[in-house]
């Protein structure tokens, strides 16, 4: 059972609690990424080919290109957490992470984070 399905064009992405698939409508390849059996993927966004998601255990932000196959960890901002939400048209993906947590208060800070392509 597929949960949280997306779609762009011809490609379906959804997760079937651990592991996430694309799924090419037109040759009906189905690609699966993410942790597999070692942790969960949720599916944020989907806009052209680039999926937003994160991984669990982390729960910590990932980008990956369905033309290309290339899963990328994204960079935190030294906390124990980042989630991607979205993404754009030209590779931009929008989320949050935690900072490093306040050693004197124990507080751990949220900040916006976006995440930009290097060409």
């Amino acid at each position: 059972m597929a949960a949280s399905p997306r779609v762009s064009g011809h490609t379906v992405v959804a997760t079937d609690g651990h592991a996430a698939y694309a799924y090419d409508l037109v040759t009906g390849t189905r690609t699966p990424f993410g942790p597999g059996s070692v942790g969960t993927t949720d599916l944020s966004g989907l806009t052209g080919n680039l999926v937003a998601g994160d991984t669990f255990p982390g729960p910590l932000a990932f980008a990956y290109r369905v033309d290309t196959g290339l899963f990328t960890a994204l960079p935190g901002l030294g906390g124990p957490w980042s989630i991607a939400r979205s993404s754009d048209a030209r590779g931009a993906i929008a989320g949050n992470s935690a900072v490093p947590r306040d050693p004197t208060t124990g507080y751990t800070a949220t900040h916006a984070v976006l995440w930009i392509p290097q060409h």
